[in-house]
């Protein structure tokens, strides 16, 4: 396989689903993060290109095409060596709180001596619970535990928790997730990644060069890059977003500029032969195997599942427990057919599902080791349902019920 670097030289644009037509203050707005069918719609377009520059729309060049597997996209971010470094979407089953002093202040240190204020933050998991007797939930009948903190917290959860984690703390949550965390830098953990970019157009009178009277419109995209420590550009770092593609057969693709989105934005394509996805952390497979199998599946692109936050293991994988959030919905066009694609719901990036596997337990951690899981052969090759394994001890804790006291 090849991990290619898509690099927006310009703002991003993936629009959501709501319309955007040619009236007076028309806003189109773009998704927080492009859906993996944007990415493997870039690479299928790029590969199918001819020397001029078109799309070979010929039965067996789109055939060739849709043979094409993308895993992705996943956030990088390149540091001060110009090494690109990977990040994740926050794990559902974390829970960050802001870290506060004795007086009840948020607690928060200057970076780098420079004005910038850092938030320290706590991080907690959300595990499989027991119910106490005589308590109820809603939870489904076939699941077999809950997903919360045994000791409930009364804080809110934190403004400041980053969307997206630095690889190398996630891997760390992947093998020891019950570690005590707090304090921890909100900065260190990760960041939000790209920012909206926000803009408002005029049309036009092509014959006397003034604006048309009400065409006022605007729209919106993703900035990808990430100011982390003061306001210089110096301080900034590249981000962009990474996939990685197989069976591309005779078909090949250029490095160099090339749009992708809405507005057709460049983005430099930058082929990266010795770079790879993420390997599996060390010790991960021998500590579930440890745990009679016991582990966490973690979503890192959102999923498409008949039943909709469930997915089908098949057999030997057994789901107990789950922290899925509210689901996103995804469309486009299909070029091929010349309309509309069905709409569909998807389990959002970050959702985690609980299971015990049963049988080679290291057999199925690599078959699911950033791997697509979906329930449609067509969005799985695009690269929906990316997959990261993390551990479980297999035991679920007694969620404690505290009683408010009645202070008459």
């Amino acid at each position: 396989m090849t991990v290619w670097i898509i690099e927006p030289q310009d703002p991003l644009i993936v629009r959501d689903g709501r319309p955007f037509h040619a009236t007076p203050g028309a806003r189109a707005r773009s998704l927080p993060f492009p859906f993996p069918s944007t990415t493997a719609g870039g690479v299928r377009t790029r590969a199918g290109q001819g020397e001029d520059g078109l799309f070979n729309v010929s039965e067996e060049n789109i055939a060739a095409v849709k043979k094409i597997i993308v895993r992705g996209p996943l956030l990088v971010e390149q540091n001060d060596a110009g090494e690109w470094k990977f990040l994740v979407p926050s794990p559902a089953d974390a829970l960050v709180f802001d870290e506060e002093e004795e007086n009840g202040e948020l607690c928060a240190e200057v970076v780098s001596g420079i004005g910038i204020p850092d938030t320290k933050i706590e991080r907690k998991w959300l595990r499989p619970l027991t119910m106490p007797a005589g308590a109820n939930s809603d939870k489904p009948e076939d699941l077999d535990y809950l997903i919360g903190l045994p000791n409930p917290d009364s804080r809110k959860p934190s403004k400041n928790a980053p969307a997206f984690w630095h690889w190398d703390k996630f891997a760390d949550w992947l093998n020891n997730p019950a570690a005590e965390t707090a304090p921890l830098s909100a900065a260190d953990l990760g960041h939000d990644g790209p920012q909206p970019d926000r803009r408002i157009h005029v049309g036009i009178d092509p014959d006397k060069f003034t604006s048309l009277d009400g065409a006022l419109f605007a729209t919106s995209g993703l900035t990808f890059w990430h100011q982390s420590q003061a306001e210089k550009l110096t301080a900034v770092n590249k981000l962009a977003l990474a996939v990685d593609v197989k069976n591309q057969g005779k078909l090949t693709i250029d490095n160099g500029f090339a749009p992708l989105g809405g507005e057709r934005r460049l983005m430099n394509w930058q082929k990266k032969e010795n770079n790879t996805l993420p390997v599996i952390p060390p010790k991960l497979i021998e500590t579930i195997e440890n745990n009679d199998g016991c582990c966490r599946l973690i979503l890192l692109t959102p999923a498409y599942f008949k039943a909709g936050w469930r997915p089908d293991f098949g057999k030997g994988v057994e789901l107990l427990a789950t922290a899925v959030s509210n689901p996103v919905v995804v469309s486009g066009w299909d070029f091929e057919k010349r309309k509309p694609k069905p709409t569909k719901r998807l389990a959002p990036a970050g959702s985690v599902y609980f299971v015990k596997v049963s049988g080679d337990v290291e057999q199925w951690v690599n078959s699911r080791w950033l791997r697509s899981l979906s329930d449609d052969d067509e969005l799985e090759k695009a690269g929906f349902g990316l997959t990261a394994v993390g551990v479980w001890d297999g035991k679920a804790h007694l969620l404690i019920i505290k009683k408010e006291e009645n202070n008459g």
